[in-house]
């Protein structure tokens, strides 16, 4: 069986009755497993929770009910043994806010607040959830505590959501100044950059706001160039570019002449072609890299839907589908598109190593091996993977 996604391999620690060891801490073959404790019980938990975002925007919405569920169950019962447990309490919120329930999510984070006034997992829960309501006076005043209380990896993030909350109050000086500080803390975080300079734009600052854009897209670039298979990093870069477009934009608008209203028309002012040219052509690089990444996003919508497939069938089922050329080759060709290049190779050499294919047609079989085995030359990788190293 092929190996799992990074989304399912995730979820692959919430198995057999609620969650698995971690791998680097399963026992040997020949020792007994130990009963997880409440300290492992709590830290999958918190390591589901935090991933569920990840997890739907991966389209695993149906997992992400099951294991809430069983999460649900597993933080209960540990508030069972210890009611006041702030760090179980927490996460407990967390989900319900993530499943929805609003009403206790909210409480369960009061609880903590009332024993632990500065918790910052309990304030920013708090203030991301009211933000999110769309009630920024009541989200300011817990994102002002959490931003005190913040770690040093978190708080520019934390920061960012108290410029959004404070600019929904109108209060815009106070929004610019605090988005300013989260890029100061963290100039590489692309979410702060976005939110400066969409406050920028609101507040015509449009020289500034091309500025950060340019910015953003070079910290966007620099973030991609890490892991080219990140999905996230390649929808992190098309949203930099389409911000840089609309700072453009912006910058064009002022070279117009205004009409009876005072706003832009469609006639440049006298002096302004040459600038305008440069801003058109920028415009026009930055829509054709969009369309590259978008090309590229649509292979891992693709693998999205194709990729998971087999697990869900019978075991028969299960076993045509990986023993299936065509298939196999399919997938093969979406982990070499979306940069994932052990997985690509491996599937190749499956591909051209298997001896009972299921394809009905032995010609696709033929078919199929040969482009396997002409790909992998090509590109100069072995038919098969090297032996293992003796330890």
């Amino acid at each position: 069986m092929f190996r799992l996604t990074a989304a399912v391999l995730g979820l692959a620690l919430f198995a057999c009755s609620g969650y698995a060891q971690d791998p680097a801490q399963a026992p040997a073959a020949s020792q007994p497993a130990r009963a997880p404790t409440a300290q492992d019980v709590l830290r999958r938990a918190d390591l589901f929770v935090s991933r569920i975002p990840e997890l739907l925007r991966a389209g695993r919405s149906a997992e992400v009910s099951e294991y809430s569920l069983e999460a649900l169950r597993d933080l209960e019962g540990l508030l069972k043994a210890d009611p006041e447990n702030p760090e179980v309490l927490v996460v407990l919120a967390e989900l319900l806010i993530h499943n929805r329930d609003f009403d206790r999510g909210r409480k369960t984070f009061k609880q903590v607040l009332e024993k632990e006034p500065a918790n910052y997992r309990a304030n920013l829960g708090l203030g991301r959830h009211y933000l999110d309501s769309r009630y920024p006076r009541q989200a300011t005043g817990y994102l002002e505590t959490a931003a005190r209380v913040a770690p040093p990896q978190s708080r520019a993030e934390t920061l960012r959501l108290l410029a959004s909350s404070l600019a929904a109050e109108g209060k815009r000086v106070r929004a610019v100044s605090t988005a300013e500080e989260a890029v100061s803390v963290d100039p590489t975080n692309v979410a702060s950059l976005s939110t400066l300079i969409e406050m920028y734009l609101e507040n015509e600052q449009v020289e500034k706001a091309l500025e950060r854009a340019r910015a953003l897209v070079e910290s966007a670039l620099q973030a991609r160039a890490v892991d080219l298979s990140n999905r996230a990093n390649l929808e992190q870069l098309i949203v930099a570019y389409q911000t840089k477009i609309k700072c453009l934009g912006a910058c064009y608008a002022l070279m117009c002449k205004r009409d009876a209203r005072g706003r832009p028309s469609e006639q440049l002012e006298s002096g302004k072609e040459a600038d305008a040219v440069r801003v058109l052509g920028e415009i026009a690089t930055a829509q054709e890299e969009i369309a590259k990444l978008n090309w590229e996003l649509g292979y891992h919508l693709t693998l999205q839907v194709i990729e998971p497939v087999a697990a869900y069938q019978t075991e028969e089922i299960r076993a045509r589908l990986e023993s299936n050329t065509s298939h196999l080759l399919n997938l093969a060709g979406l982990y070499w598109a979306t940069h994932q290049t052990e997985r690509a190779v491996e599937f190749f050499r499956r591909v051209v190593s298997l001896q009972n294919p299921s394809d009905p047609n032995p010609a696709d079989v033929r078919r199929n091996q040969d482009t396997a085995r002409q790909f992998l030359e090509q590109h100069g990788f072995p038919l098969a993977a090297p032996p293992e190293p003796q330890s």
